[in-house]
C-alpha cells in the first residue's frame, strides 16, 4: 500500500500569538478512506502547531478533512 488516507474531524482550533494549535481526531465511520488503515472502528488523533496564517485559516472546528500519508524520501 503506497498511500493511507484518514478521514478526520477538527475537534479544536486554539489561536495564540504566533498561530494556532489544531486537533484532529479520526471520524468513526465505515468510510472508504478509513478502510485503508483501519479494519475495525477507526481511532487516532493528530495535533498540529501551526505558525503560518494561511494554513491556520484552512481549519475550522467541526470541519472534516482527509489526511493523506505517503512515504517520504529518506533524509541523510
Amino acid at each position: 500500500m503506497s498511500v493511507v488516507v484518514a478521514k478526520m474531524k477538527c475537534k479544536q482550533v486554539s489561536l495564540h500569538e504566533v498561530g494556532a494549535n489544531v486537533l484532529l481526531e479520526a471520524v468513526t465511520d465505515d468510510s472508504p478512506e478509513n478502510r485503508t488503515w483501519s479494519k475495525y472502528t477507526p481511532s487516532g488523533r493528530l495535533e498540529l502547531q501551526i505558525t503560518n496564517p494561511a494554513a491556520t485559516s484552512h481549519f475550522a472546528q467541526g470541519g472534516v478533512y482527509l489526511v493523506t500519508i505517503t512515504k517520504a524520501a529518506e533524509v541523510g
